[in-house]
């Protein structure tokens, strides 16, 4: 049971940690992530000074987004086809 506790554990945290964060990012749960709610999320952290709005805006639209915000069933749905989960 152990061995497959170690095996399986490092796969599944990922996934759930970055669903959580994703999750906490959305401070008004609307469904959407908004380039402000990621700066509030990275002055919390201590990292606001790494990122400009600009960057984060830039980021959304790679991703996919026209607007200042992103769904997070997309942010969802790419961390699980990048980890393969």
């Amino acid at each position: 049971m152990h061995a497959l506790h170690s095996s399986s554990f490092p796969q599944e945290l990922p996934s759930r940690v970055f669903k959580s964060i994703l999750v906490a990012a959305d401070e008004d749960s609307d469904g959407y992530i908004t380039v402000e709610e990621v700066e509030h999320m990275l002055e919390n952290v201590g990292v606001s000074d790494k990122v400009t709005s600009e960057e984060i805006s830039q980021a959304f639209k790679e991703l996919g987004s026209d607007e200042d915000r992103i769904a997070v069933d997309v942010l969802k749905g790419l961390l699980t086809d990048q980890r393969g989960m």
